[in-house]
């Protein structure tokens, strides 16, 4: 085994008793808690691992460029680090294969150039948050909404309220209302107040995102079937 791969493995069984002497610090596991939590480090682990790696290959398809290529041109560009940084935390963070794209292509658009880098840390700030069902309501706030009924029973003027949301995509109103939050939350849809109540729109931010994801579709869409 090489000096680099003892020092992997060595840093995984460190992890590992780390995370599994803390949980056999549970009094409700008793002497079973250590080996249990060594097992769901290595878990934890191998997740992380996975999610980065579909991170790092949106980057690479984004950019144009292999993974060894970012990491040089993150060398060459420090001020690509932090990014980088808010990319393996988001991983760490998310299973969601979406975000995990988003940000992924997002990092790669900052490494090639075709982003500011400023541009795009916000960008990944704001995708990163983020579960399947906000990008589905994302795409829904760029097109046309239907005329929904007010509690009185009169038809509202035809914008993106959480009610339209709620009939376009046949959810709850708890849905649609959390689904707009998140949304307003990470700066991707801004709220104007309304007679019928406040309306929602995409931001500057949220138009760019919808551009860079349907990028990421284009380049999906091209890859061979497995």
């Amino acid at each position: 085994m090489g000096r680099h791969e003892r020092g992997r493995s060595g840093a995984g069984e460190l992890t590992d008793e780390l995370i599994g002497g803390a949980v056999g610090l549970i009094p409700l596991f008793g002497s079973l808690a250590a080996p249990l939590g060594e097992r769901f480090s290595r878990s934890v682990r191998d997740e992380h691992q996975r999610n980065t790696s579909r991170a790092l290959r949106a980057a690479e398809r984004r950019s144009g460029m292999s993974r060894e290529e970012l990491a040089e041109r993150i060398t060459e560009c420090p001020e690509l680090v932090p990014l980088a940084t808010r990319l393996m935390y988001a991983a760490g963070m998310t299973g969601q294969d979406r975000t995990l794209s988003a940000v992924g292509a997002c990092f790669g658009e900052a490494a090639a150039g075709i982003r500011p880098i400023d541009e795009a840390d916000l960008l990944l700030a704001s995708l990163s948050d983020l579960q399947d069902i906000h990008f589905v309501f994302l795409r829904t706030c760029s097109l046309d909404p239907p005329v929904a009924k007010s509690e009185n029973g009169k038809d509202m003027a035809a914008r993106w309220y959480p009610e339209t949301f709620r009939l376009r995509l046949g959810v709850s109103r708890g849905v649609a209302v959390m689904g707009v939050a998140g949304l307003t939350r990470a700066g991707l849809i801004y709220g104007r107040a309304a007679i019928e109540g406040t309306s929602y729109r995409l931001t500057e931010l949220g138009e760019a995102a919808l551009v860079m994801l349907d990028a990421v579709d284009d380049e999906q869409s091209e890859l061979p079937n497995r």
